[in-house]
């Protein structure tokens, strides 16, 4: 039976919180610098950044936050308040985001050395380096581009990537991975994802998921723990 393995990039191959913030952080915020502790603001990003799944989601945790540290809302409603304001938020508003994020981001990565120093890789990602990986994927909502650079990088070998490109057209990992299974002479997936909300986005008895408990959510979940 030919199995073909899937893995998220961001949290489980490569961390990348660093300059997802910065990026983040100066889309939303641009020139205006709110009136709160930076530091605290840093740390609760940190927590919460599980939450984000497609880019433009940053736009929503740091709107999250900023009700945070306004006390509009209290820790225990940061989840239920992000799931809300997504909902309410237009598609254009998330575009536009999304569209801004990665400009900025091309901007950053115009200092190469710079750009990577933001990223550290995982203690999972370091069992791939150096290695012949032909029957593994990378599956993301990251650009292409930033996965093709930092693979370099780590010398992890995956060319086969799926990433916001694909993403964007069906909003939906496990879709991706039926579609492939579908048009490959593969038999079987296994899928690793710290998102539950990917992991749950399978509906494919061919697809084994896992979750990566070392990553960014570390919430209790239904699912088994990938063990490396």
């Amino acid at each position: 039976m030919k199995e073909a393995i899937f893995l998220d990039f961001d949290g489980v191959i490569v961390d990348s919180i660093h300059e997802c913030y910065k990026i983040s952080y100066e889309t939303f915020f641009g020139f205006y610098v709110p009136i709160i502790n930076i530091e605290d603001y840093r740390a609760q990003f940190i927590k919460n950044r599980y939450l984000v799944r497609p880019v433009y989601q940053y736009m929503i945790l740091h709107q999250v936050l900023i009700k945070l540290f306004n006390n509009e809302i209290s820790h225990m409603e940061i989840k239920d308040s992000f799931y809300k304001i997504d909902r309410q938020t237009h598609d254009d508003l998330k575009k536009n985001f999304e569209d801004s994020f990665f400009n900025k981001r091309k901007y950053y990565r115009q200092n190469k050395e710079q750009w990577l120093n933001m990223h550290y890789i995982t203690e999972f990602g370091k069992t791939l380096q150096n290695k012949v990986l032909s029957d593994y994927y990378i599956i993301t909502t990251k650009d292409k581009d930033s996965v093709k650079l930092l693979s370099k990088l780590y010398n992890i070998n995956i060319k086969n990537i799926f990433g916001k490109e694909e993403y964007n057209l069906t909003q939906s990992k496990g879709k991706i991975i039926t579609n492939f299974l579908n048009s490959s002479d593969y038999d079987s997936a296994i899928f690793v994802d710290d998102a539950v909300d990917h992991l749950r986005s399978v509906n494919d008895d061919r697809i084994k998921v896992y979750y990566a408990d070392w990553a960014y959510d570390n919430n209790s979940n239904e699912f088994e723990v990938y063990e490396f």
